[in-house]
């Protein structure tokens, strides 16, 4: 027996984290000893590219198979054509989601986020159509960066639409919603224009503490009015940048547009500490 497979399981396990999965799966033909340890290593990163089907990612198979699993990343593929995502995972307590596409892609059909023990949520992505299923009550910090497809931008700002053509991210207030427990949130200028489409169902945000906002001077401020309104008890706001698209409806947030109530809903917030940051 070569020294290294005498070593003890934890260890083993130890060595095998530092290769990639596809290497570390390559050890199990080595003996009967290192068939199984691979279950046991306590981190994984799969490339779907390296498999024969990559069309056929299956998520909730491999989440079923991972009882206690704390941390998932997933990154770019599941939006290739898209498609569908739902997380499940009673013991996630760290997800980050980074779908690098473009905006030409459809908008995703749906995105599910079952994780009771969710702690913390950062999702870049394609807004989805709907959010059927959402399980986020223990959420304490969230950063969105929700992004509307490349036409959508003049539905948003309200140019002779009809209620039917929101259709693709109308359903975002689901997940507003299912946030409204966080004490910290990160918006992307593309999340602020993008949840503007829910300003009538934006939900009070009693918990939080900490907000922060980046902005580009092609992204609106619609959904800034009432989003302060809504976080009764924030304490820092954190802005980066304060250019932002102008359009008629920026409500009281800024001065961008003459108007005798402007600058209300930031004088009615009940921040103590705002900071201001250049991008």
């Amino acid at each position: 027996m070569d020294r290294v497979s005498s070593l003890p399981n934890e260890l083993l396990c130890h060595i095998l984290s530092f290769l990639t999965t596809k290497e570390a799966a390559l050890t199990s033909v080595l003996s009967k000893r290192w068939l199984n340890l691979l279950a046991f290593v306590p981190n994984l990163v799969l490339d779907d590219s390296e498999f024969l089907h990559p069309e056929k990612d299956k998520l909730e198979i491999l989440l079923r198979a991972s009882p206690l699993l704390e941390e998932l990343h997933i990154r770019d593929t599941l939006r290739r054509k898209g498609t569908a995502v739902t997380v499940s995972s009673a013991s996630l307590k760290k997800l980050t989601i980074s779908a690098i596409c473009s905006r030409s892609i459809k908008n995703p059909k749906s995105t599910c986020f079952d994780t009771p023990s969710l702690l913390y949520l950062d999702y870049y992505d394609i807004v989805s159509e709907d959010y059927p299923k959402l399980n986020l009550e223990h959420l304490v910090e969230a950063r969105l960066n929700l992004m509307a497809r490349k036409g959508q931008l003049k539905l948003i700002r309200g140019l002779d639409i009809e209620d039917d053509e929101v259709r693709p991210f109308g359903n975002v207030w689901k997940l507003m919603s299912a946030i409204r427990n966080v004490r910290k949130l990160g918006l992307s200028s593309d999340t602020l224009e993008v949840i503007s489409v829910c300003c009538e169902l934006m939900p009070v945000f009693n918990n939080l503490k900490w907000l922060k906002i980046k902005s580009s001077k092609r992204r609106g401020w619609q959904a800034m009015p009432v989003l302060l309104r809504n976080c009764p008890h924030l304490e820092t706001l954190v802005l980066e940048g304060l250019e932002h698209y102008v359009t008629d409806k920026c409500g009281d947030a800024c001065d961008c547009i003459t108007r005798e109530d402007k600058g209300r809903s930031l004088k009615s917030c009940p921040v103590k500490k705002i900071e201001i940051k250049r991008v």
